[in-house]
């Protein structure tokens, strides 16, 4: 899966330097904006997720290849987490865990009309830090020492789809959109041999502004 994602980012960072199309310019700029997460697992559920919410910023730039195909290549700074219960002897567990990440997205934006594109591509993300941890029984008191999802994966890999729309305001150049990514690594180490194939992976929804600094 691993070498999959690097042939993929291979490709796209190739068409993002190298193209030679006459259309060809680079656009910078910055993006913002809103996390909506949760986590699933293949197979049989064994915990129950809830959603949670966390943001994104950073930097993104873009290679227009023709006039309707441009690639971006973005950097953020990303937080999301987990909010999961598993039964245990006879109560409920519950795991409340906020991360942050750096999000490095790939993706092949195509022009529809209008001024409105849709794109898809891939997402590595590398993990940065736990800043809350928190375990609670069934009646909310904190529980010590029974962290299974203290271990990170350091990279997770995630595929991303989405749609935006450019406009003009107060003469400056904006975009707004949405995408939505799904993770096919698990976000922590292995918890269980047991259940390993129900390890958690992420899914997300994310809306944003990009505003345009400058094009060359």
């Amino acid at each position: 899966m691993y070498n999959r994602c690097v042939g993929l980012m291979t490709i796209l960072f190739s068409l993002f330097f190298f193209s030679q199309s006459s259309f060809a310019q680079i656009r910078l700029g910055i993006k913002g904006g809103g996390n909506l997460y949760d986590n699933y697992q293949p197979g049989t559920k064994y915990f129950v997720s809830e959603p949670g919410l966390g943001f994104h910023a950073g930097a993104y730039g873009d290679y227009v290849i023709t006039g309707t195909l441009y690639a971006r290549v973005e950097a953020l700074f990303s937080t999301r987490g987990l909010n999961l219960t598993e039964p245990s002897f006879g109560e409920r567990i519950r795991y409340e865990r906020e991360s942050s990440y750096l999000d490095l997205p790939v993706t092949a934006n195509y022009y529809i009309f209008n001024k409105f594109y849709v794109h898809a591509g891939i997402m590595p993300s590398m993990f940065i830090q736990e800043y809350r941890s928190i375990t609670r029984d069934s009646e909310g008191f904190k529980v010590e020492g029974n962290d299974q999802f203290r271990n990170y994966e350091r990279w997770q890999f995630a595929g991303v789809a989405g749609a935006s729309y450019n406009f003009t305001l107060f003469g400056q150049e904006l975009e707004a959109g949405a995408r939505y990514s799904m993770a096919f690594t698990r976000t922590n180490e292995r918890i269980r041999d047991v259940r390993a194939s129900r390890d958690p992976k992420y899914m997300m929804l994310q809306a944003y502004i990009a505003y345009k600094i400058f094009e060359f």
